[in-house]
């Protein structure tokens, strides 16, 4: 509207660019890698990695290790808030960055059934944080690690039907 707003009269353009490929280095052995570049016309780019290598050791089995970067953008209440008393946006605020690495075996002991069992560990940098002012302005200053194991068992009861337990 034309009184009241919160947020600064902006507009966003986004384009990436990705490729990603997969080879078979030798039977049951795959690599799977790609690159993407994301370009905001508010503020910059990023360009991320990410691969992953698959090893069917047994019919029934297979190991996966993924490693990849990662982004979050700061939106626009992060980047443009303006007229509130308590929260203030930051147009220097940098997107936030992840990177993370995970381990995955997976089990197949019927055509029907599965079990996953994952590894993941994410090292997050540049998370955009209130700082302690009033009002509170949004900024890059906190960082966080981040690890878990998870279990997922899959059961399919038709082609298109399906049932998770995670």
């Amino acid at each position: 509207s034309s009184w009241a707003n919160w947020n600064k009269d902006t507009k966003r353009s986004i384009w990436a660019l990705y490729i990603q490929n997969e080879w078979e280095i030798i039977d049951d052995l795959n690599l799977t890698a790609g690159v993407r570049h994301d370009h905001y016309s508010d503020f910059g780019g990023t360009t991320n990695p990410r691969v992953g290598v698959v090893w069917g050791f047994w019919e029934k089995a297979d190991l996966k290790l993924l490693y990849g970067r990662a982004f979050r953008a700061p939106n626009f209440i992060e980047l443009y808030n303006r007229n509130n008393p308590v929260n203030v946006g930051n147009k220097d605020v940098k997107p936030e960055k992840i990177t993370t690495y995970e381990a995955s075996l997976g089990f197949k002991p019927a055509r029907s059934f599965t079990v996953d069992l994952n590894y993941f560990y994410s090292d997050i940098h540049d998370l955009i944080v209130w700082n302690s002012q009033t009002p509170a302005v949004h900024v890059n200053a906190g960082e966080a690690e981040v690890d878990g194991i998870e279990i997922v068992f899959t059961g399919q009861y038709t082609h298109d039907d399906y049932w998770k337990l995670s």
